[in-house]
């Protein structure tokens, strides 16, 4: 049994942060209850009649309420199948599968020359211009895009006991930045890896100073309509706030997104694709290699199921000698399971409906069987 341990999902049942029903990083306890592969006896010829054999067997054995899966392979679409109560055309809570899109907003506007990864957050938040580490020590060095996309920011982590919650309503995005300043550093920034979705937030934050538009509006224009992401959107509350000119409301853009199977399927073709969506390119060469090569360590009780590194806003696994994942995805903690795998091909989202943790064993185990099956025919 490799990954995190009992202990440590125990910890997170008894915190109840608000911010825990958006974070995606607990899925990966599921893996750990979720190494069999029942079913893979079954496997017939056709991929996907044994793939669609393995969503029946989770319902029918009571795992989930639904399932629902969408395989691409050579850009062609395999399967896109429900079982349940989980229509396959259903708009469903991304949650932390948000951060590689918000991600790949900011990856847009450094293939434009607007924004750098080694920009630092004091640029756009200047609340940020002197850090404090816990202890009252001055941090010794600015934290930049690339720290907060890469969980290496030194803020508190989504389950660190000083980590604070940013105000969710009333509030602009701006504002809840502001506040975020106010916490004191654990670490260095891009020392080490701590899991921090609110962390996103001032990346999106740093889109609307360059842009001088809300957040959601950017990202609507550089890759959710470009990818024909109709069906995505970030959730916000839609009370009114006092907000300047260019500001947009609260979100939290690394955890906070509804969207389709069909919507993150797109999104992962293009990656898949080195950044080309239909014959369009939504994201450059260099994006898409900086995002899928590794930028960060993970802590050492994350390695294992989990994957070898993090590269921005992705999980990586099956590093190749430039440090880059042939395998890559960010699953979310309400039963999201969006990857790429480029060794076989393969494009693949899962979804589940479920009580939180018992959403992953299952989740995992057709992921296994999926990427099983295709490996047989390369």
């Amino acid at each position: 049994m490799r990954g995190m341990g009992r202990g440590w999902l125990g910890g997170l049942r008894g915190r109840g942060s608000c911010l825990g029903l958006v974070l995606g990083l607990v899925v990966w306890v599921g893996m750990l209850e979720g190494g069999r592969l029942d079913g893979a006896e079954q496997w017939m010829d056709d991929p996907k009649a044994a793939i669609v054999a393995e969503l029946e067997r989770i319902v029918t054995n009571g795992e989930a309420a639904g399932i629902a899966a969408l395989v691409i392979r050579n850009g062609h679409v395999e399967l896109k199948e429900g079982r349940g109560d989980f229509s396959p055309d259903e708009v469903f809570q991304a949650a932390s599968s948000s951060k590689p899109i918000t991600a790949a907003v900011v990856m847009a506007l450094v293939d434009r020359r607007r924004l750098s990864l080694d920009d630092p957050i004091a640029q756009f938040v200047p609340e940020f211009r002197n850090m404090i580490l816990k202890g009252g020590k001055p941090a010794s060095r600015p934290m930049t895009l690339r720290h907060v996309l890469t969980n290496t920011s030194g803020l508190p982590g989504d389950f660190s006991a000083e980590g604070g919650t940013p105000p969710l309503f009333g509030v602009s995005l701006a504002a809840s930045c502001r506040d975020l300043a106010k916490q004191e550093l654990l670490s260095e920034p891009g020392t080490t890896f701590r899991y921090c979705t609110v962390g996103f937030n001032l990346a999106a934050r740093a889109v609307e100073v360059v842009e001088g538009q809300p957040f959601e509006t950017v990202a609507r224009r550089l890759v959710l309509d470009p990818l024909r992401m109709t069906r995505t959107e970030y959730l916000g509350p839609t009370i009114p706030f006092k907000r300047e000119p260019g500001e947009g409301r609260f979100v939290l853009a690394g955890g906070a997104m509804t969207t389709t199977l069909e919507d993150l399927g797109r999104f992962y073709e293009m990656l898949a694709e080195d950044g080309m969506f239909e014959g369009r390119r939504v994201l450059s060469i260099d994006s898409v290699r900086v995002m899928t090569t590794r930028q960060a360590a993970l802590s050492p009780n994350l390695v294992g199921d989990l994957g070898q590194a993090y590269g921005i806003a992705l999980f990586l696994d099956r590093l190749d000698e430039q440090g880059r994942g042939r395998s890559f995805g960010h699953p979310g903690i309400l039963g999201s399971l969006p990857w790429c795998d480029r060794d076989r091909d393969l494009v693949g989202v899962l979804v589940i409906r479920g009580r939180f943790p018992d959403v992953f064993p299952p989740v995992f185990a057709a992921q296994r069987l999926i990427r099983a099956r295709y490996a047989e025919l390369k």
